[in-house]
């Protein structure tokens, strides 16, 4: 808003929802439906408030506050031109996607965001980001979601090398947004794809080339991405991976040849019987893409043979199961879970202890002294920070106080837990 009269004064500005709890304010929400059907365009700003998204402790969920998605939903049952813009740090679900016109993923552009923001919104410039993450449908596609900060002493990672878009490429899970996705408001044409190299060599280099033309009507950039789509073999190995990209500015008409260098190690993976990386024998391929679904170009290049000492792995496919997990594990697997019990360490924390009798009063007086340090915080405020510092160690409890509580009077509490109540007097 402080910028925005630099580009139009042709606006009005709506505050929608509140920033503490889920958003939802049904005065100010009938405030935006009352006037926003005469408008030609409405922009909704959203997105992640602090107590949803913070350092220190993780989401439950990946969904918007229900206030920010109400406000959405009643605005587009009255005007069908309407612009989403996410302020977020991680993903979202978007359940509104195809009922809007456009969404502008701002992540957290910081203070100064409002000029870019608003040089993209008003057509000064184009947008050219690309998405870092893969955007899935709902939190449970995700391979990690079983698994995750559903436990107290071990986190098995059963997603193996299926991290991110080599999950959902691989396994072919339909998606929101694919990793690189991002739109422009120009067009871009590629031709000519050249490899010079056909066989992959361990002290080879294998030189790319590829064309790229802006076909549309607006100067922009484009980001070229390369993917190596793996070989078929006893190996088992994600479908394709980003290796390299280049962002180029190009005008209208204007067409620029793109080069990249790729050597033996962006074939290859980690094989623990040689001990080193290596790449195994097969047919492999160098594909020019829009995002790590969009295959524009590709050409084949080949592994002859496979180094000396080469074997065939024992274990050829993996479907994330904790059976498949445990078999490359190789060795018994960590507890997911224990019951924390006396005597406690500073490696525990209040979460841990909260279920003692003496551990219960020592959580409520943190949350007690949360709420008297920081009078002019929200309910919302105090529970997260409560959260934040009930799932950290009291060891870096104590490191993080600068000084206000020491290792030892944290050792002292956990005496008094562990009810040591005369052992540690001795000690001094």
């Amino acid at each position: 808003l402080e910028h925005i009269s630099e580009y139009t004064d042709n606006y009005r500005y709506f505050a929608g929802y509140t920033l503490t709890g889920d958003g939802y304010d049904q005065n100010l929400l009938q405030e935006v439906v009352e006037n926003v059907k005469g408008f030609d365009k409405v922009i909704i700003m959203t997105g992640l408030p602090e107590s949803y998204e913070f350092e220190g402790a993780d989401r439950k969920n990946i969904d918007l506050p229900a206030g920010h998605l109400r406000l959405i939903d009643e605005v587009t049952q009255i005007n069908p031109n309407v612009i989403v813009t996410l302020y977020i740090g991680s993903q979202v679900a978007m359940p509104f996607a195809s009922k809007v016109k456009g969404i502008v993923n701002c992540n957290l552009l910081g203070a100064a965001s409002g000029r870019p923001f608003l040089d993209i919104l008003f057509g000064k410039i184009s947008p050219s980001g690309r998405l870092a993450t893969t955007f899935p449908l709902r939190i449970e596609d995700d391979p990690s979601t079983a698994n995750f900060a559903n436990t107290n002493n071990a986190v098995w990672y059963v997603e193996s090398i299926f991290v991110g878009y080599r999950y959902y490429t691989s396994f072919k899970k339909e998606v929101l947004f694919p990793f690189g996705y991002g739109l422009s408001y120009s067009t871009f044409a590629y031709r000519d794809l050249e490899v010079e190299q056909n066989t992959i060599e361990p002290s080879g280099k294998i030189n790319v080339r590829v064309k790229v033309k802006n076909i549309g009507t607006f100067p922009a950039k484009e980001v070229v991405q390369l993917y190596v789509e793996n070989n078929v073999s006893a190996v088992y190995k994600p479908l394709r991976e980003l290796r390299r990209f280049k962002k180029v500015f190009l005008n209208v008409d204007e067409e620029k040849e793109v080069e990249f260098v790729l050597n033996y190690e962006d074939f290859s993976y980690y094989d623990v019987q040689l001990m080193k990386f290596h790449v195994n024998k097969g047919i492999y391929k160098i594909q020019i893409c829009r995002n790590a679904e969009e295959v524009t170009l590709e050409k084949s290049v080949e592994r002859a043979e496979n180094e000396n000492g080469y074997q065939d792995p024992v274990k050829t496919e993996y479907k994330l199961t904790d059976q498949d997990f445990s078999e490359i594990y190789n060795k018994l697997l960590p507890e997911r879970n224990l019951q924390r019990r006396r005597p406690f360490t500073l490696n525990d924390n209040f979460n841990d202890v909260e279920k003692t009798f003496i551990g219960k009063i020592a959580k409520k007086m943190l949350v007690r002294e949360f709420k008297k340090k920081n009078r002019d915080k929200s309910p919302e405020d105090i529970k997260w920070m409560v959260a934040y510092a009930s799932e950290i160690p009291f060891r870096s409890l104590a490191t993080m106080s600068s000084g206000i509580v020491t290792i030892e009077k944290m050792q002292d509490v956990l005496d008094i837990i562990n009810l040591k109540f005369f052992r540690r007097k001795k000690k001094r």
